[in-house]
């Protein structure tokens, strides 16, 4: 989804005075930006990836969190866009320079990944038709639960999206067990995916919300820059917010409510643990960041100093201080039941992170709740 070349041009992706991307081509001989010539201009959706093929460009966009492939000619003259089963996700795409055919693979909620092909000449009314080519075999049938997209206020009126879901008919009397998952950092954005974690969950009668908090891609670059360096805090109040929506929404209570996330995600767990323990029962952190005075210090988390800031600048110690978990603890306090997963030889995030929060959890908390630790051996 970086660069395309045709035609003696580089075509690429650019979020420079468009935080929701544009398409640019450049010529191949050295170039400044103003030498730059806009072929799609940017949209009210973030584009998450393009390719060319043949002689179109097929671009996809989030479009209220979801995926949208359009078709352009070279011009950047839009000619339709390709249909796709529902809602949901692209998470692989195929074309090739010498055909109008396409693959892609899609997933949503309830759609583990199938994959469909399309004929980029084949428009009708504006429409790309798509034919299943391989389906993997399920037995879920999506018509027995219940996708519901909403928008939620934040601590500051911002709204952020949220789904939620759960089987059909459910009775939102608070008492639903209800697990939330979060990321919120380094424009990943939360979109429809399949999950079978998630699924069972689901079958057994729990309700499933996903949030997409600032920090992700699901706006664009300015969604994700609010919530980066010393706007972090964001990220942890619009997750915050999110189990204050459930609660009000009637679907749990905080005594039915755990909260999920893993690396990034284990740091915003661990954040919720610290700042709003009395919101939910139970976390659970899989190889999460907490001490963000010393991450830096074990690579390659200095290759994530322009998202988190860094201690050894003076400017950032303060607001890494103000949400770091592990230095947020307070012997006496009431913590939820956490369980904090990592693995011995993990290449991002060092086991030592779980190791000392656990640790310091277990010497400070008032509750009776468990507080357990699990390190894998030989993985990551």
């Amino acid at each position: 989804n970086g660069l395309e070349v045709r035609g003696g041009k580089i075509y690429s992706l650019t979020n420079m005075n468009a935080p929701k991307w544009k398409l640019v081509s450049i010529p191949t001989v050295p170039a400044e930006p103003g030498d730059w010539q806009t072929v799609i201009p940017e949209g009210d959706w973030p584009v998450e990836f393009f390719q060319i093929v043949k002689d179109r460009i097929v671009v996809n966009r989030l479009e209220n969190v979801a995926a949208k492939l359009e078709v352009y000619d070279m011009k950047g003259q839009a000619l339709g866009n390709v249909a796709l089963p529902t809602f949901g996700m692209i998470d692989g795409f195929a074309g090739e320079s010498e055909s109008n055919l396409i693959a892609y693979s899609f997933t949503s909620f309830f759609y583990p990944s199938t994959v469909y092909k399309a004929d980029l000449e084949n428009v009708s009314g504006g429409e790309i038709a798509s034919q299943l080519t391989l389906k993997i075999t399920s037995d879920i049938q999506p018509e027995d639960y219940v996708v519901q997209q909403s928008q939620y206020p934040s601590y500051d009126g911002t709204m952020v999206n949220i789904f939620i879901i759960h089987k059909n008919r459910i009775v939102l009397d608070g008492d639903n067990p209800t697990l939330l998952y979060g990321y919120g950092g380094f424009q990943q954005s939360m979109t429809p995916y399949f999950s079978r974690r998630a699924m069972t969950w689901l079958e057994r009668g729990g309700v499933y919300a996903v949030a997409g908090i600032r920090g992700g891609g699901e706006y664009g670059e300015d969604w994700h820059q609010a919530g980066m360096l010393d706007r972090k805090f964001q990220v942890f109040k619009d997750f915050e917010y999110a189990m204050r929506f459930l609660h009000k929404q009637g679907y749990t209570r905080p005594e039915r409510l755990a909260i999920e996330g893993g690396s990034n995600g284990g740091l915003l767990v661990g954040a919720m643990v610290t700042s709003v323990p009395y919101l939910f029962a139970a976390g659970v952190g899989s190889v999460g960041l907490y001490d963000m005075i010393r991450y830096h210090k074990f690579p390659p988390g200095e290759l994530w100093t322009g998202e988190y800031g860094s201690a050894d600048n003076y400017t950032d110690t303060g607001f890494l201080l103000g949400y770091s978990p592990y230095h947020q603890i307070i012997k006496g306090v009431k913590y939820p039941a956490v369980y904090g997963h990592t693995a011995d030889t993990d290449t991002r995030v060092h086991w030592v992170h779980t190791a000392k929060f656990i640790a310091a959890l277990q010497a400070a908390s008032a509750s009776n709740a468990p507080i357990l630790f699990h390190r894998d051996s030989g993985a990551g």
